[in-house]
């Protein structure tokens, strides 16, 4: 493809049209917010059963519950996340339980270690994360080791509960992907400044693919096989493009806290970023497009979603210079 067509007009007009596939969702709203009510009632029952294990211990008992009520409100304030996974519901053949749930509190875990490993005291601005509360409150050595040490006991509660009750499956898979995502987590944290993408794309497969596996391969292990695998399949997709606009978008912060980012690999730059953005968003499409209606539309709003993002980010960009996006 001639990058010279990847400009702000061209990726409106693929908005446009995504916009234009994205109506057949309306009609399954009220079913969806209904499922994901009743997830975040399950949710709630799940965090607060995993978190008495904090209350367990006899010493320090006023700091280690003040620690548990963090956990909590963090945990809880991140159930967006699951929202992703949920906009399918309507079209799988499979009532709302509570291994979901479970896993979102293990895949949870596994981000509690990174905020600690990276220094993330908050969500993209949205909400303090769990290390952001206990810096505030101790020192950081203290608060990075309590915070990878709640991570540690919130994954094997998670996977007691599930093997307790009988779910073995769920249990298996997220033991599988968490042990992709931490290596993923140590190869990224030991990365110096000068590698390439055939290693970024080896630490993004375990760090962002792997990771958010743990939610897609629980919640859509109920499809058919060939189903299942495509399903699969365009969510590993998506993660990729997904970090590669978190990275496009983080570039400066990224540069500033010495973090692995897409562009600091060699070879890449902003516009040669912008067209695998572009072609990825196309790809899926042209993936989309072989499957039911109602799953398409769901896909053509999830690609609209990341359009829409680098649309934003090219507009800042070219707004700072004339030369890269005409």
């Amino acid at each position: 493809m001639d990058a010279s067509i990847i400009n702000l007009q061209s990726l409106v007009e693929f908005i446009d049209f995504l916009e234009e596939q994205c109506k057949e969702i309306s009609e399954y709203r009220e079913q969806t917010n209904s499922a994901f009510t009743t997830f975040e009632s399950i949710y709630k029952t799940e965090i607060e059963e995993c978190v008495t294990i904090l209350h367990d211990f006899p010493l320090s008992p006023n700091r280690l519950s003040e620690m548990a009520d963090l956990t909590r409100e963090y945990l809880w304030e991140m159930r967006w996340i699951g929202w992703g996974n949920y906009e399918f519901f309507p079209f799988l053949d499979q009532p709302v339980n509570n291994e979901f749930p479970l896993a979102m509190i293990a895949y949870l875990s596994a981000r509690l270690i990174d905020d600690a490993i990276d220094n993330h005291l908050d969500y993209k601005g949205k909400c303090v994360t769990l290390y952001g509360h206990l810096s505030s409150k101790f020192s950081e050595r203290e608060a990075a080791a309590a915070c990878v040490i709640i991570a540690n006991l919130l994954y094997h509660e998670v996977l007691y509960k599930l093997m307790r009750n009988g779910h073995k499956e769920c249990a298996q898979i997220i033991i599988d992907q968490y042990g992709k995502v931490i290596p993923g987590a140590l190869l990224e944290t030991f990365v110096n400044s000068d590698f390439n993408l055939d290693l970024y794309n080896c630490i993004i497969q375990r760090k962002s693919v792997a990771y958010d596996s743990i939610l897609h391969l629980v919640f859509f292990r109920t499809l058919v096989h060939e189903q299942r695998e495509s399903m699969i399949s365009m969510m590993a997709e998506f993660s990729v493009l997904a970090q590669w606009l978190n990275d496009f978008e983080d570039e400066k912060d990224d540069l500033t806290r010495g973090q692995l980012n897409v562009l600091n690999a060699k070879s890449m730059n902003p516009y040669f970023l912008t067209l695998k953005i572009y072609e990825k968003g196309k790809y899926m499409w042209q993936k989309a497009h072989k499957m039911p209606l109602e799953i398409r539309s769901v896909w053509a709003r999830r690609i609209l979603d990341a359009m829409d993002k680098l649309y934003r980010i090219l507009l800042e960009r070219t707004q700072e210079s004339q030369i890269l996006y005409r």
